[in-house]
């Protein structure tokens, strides 16, 4: 520091209002396409802020999974009761000329006959592979089978790998303790 040091003070004034620009942004339309820029006052960013974190507030409040299982449950029964009705409907049966052939049943009894109709047709070429029921039937045992079996073959093989793993080791510690006896 020199002797000669200058004593001076130097007083800044700076008066803030809530329409004094603090910031700017880009701004886009819906699309993605450049707009310009915008000025933003303070009293936009705080009242930004304030909604930002209102909003955050309240979504962390919302209980989502709850809100969605009653809008499923309602669905889920309004669905319901909407089926009922409908498979309860009965229809006539009718020939090309809307004549009635036979009588009234409900949808659910031709969906039942429809299905029982669909499983009972032949599978396979020739219709040798029995009905498509059958074959279902039979696909799912298969596969069933199949997964234990593989179960049980890996622990078989896993068992015989051990004792093989086990024998050798012996056969080998025996073969050098006798050849290191005969030496």
């Amino acid at each position: 520091m020199t002797e000669n040091a200058i004593d001076s003070q130097i007083t800044v004034t700076l008066t803030i209002g809530l329409d004094t620009i603090v910031s700017t942004e880009h701004e886009y339309d819906r699309d993605g396409g450049y707009q310009g820029q915008r000025e933003v006052t303070l009293l936009e960013a705080v009242a930004e802020r304030i909604a930002r974190q209102l909003t955050k507030d309240a979504r962390e409040q919302i209980d989502y999974a709850g809100v969605r299982r009653r809008v499923d449950d309602a669905i889920t029964e309004m669905v319901s009761v909407k089926l009922a009705d409908f498979t309860e409907r009965e229809i006539v049966p009718t020939d090309s000329y809307g004549n009635p052939k036979g009588p009234a049943r409900t949808i659910a009894e031709e969906i039942v006959t429809a299905a029982a109709g669909w499983c009972n047709q032949p599978s396979g070429e020739y219709g040798r592979g029995g009905t498509r029921l059958q074959k279902i039937i039979r696909e799912e045992i298969d596969r069933q089978f199949t997964k234990e079996l593989k179960g049980a073959i890996d622990e078989a093989k896993a068992t015989v790998t051990a004792k093989v793993r086990d024998h050798a080791a012996q056969l080998l510690a025996d073969t050098l303790t006798a050849a290191g006896g005969a030496s």
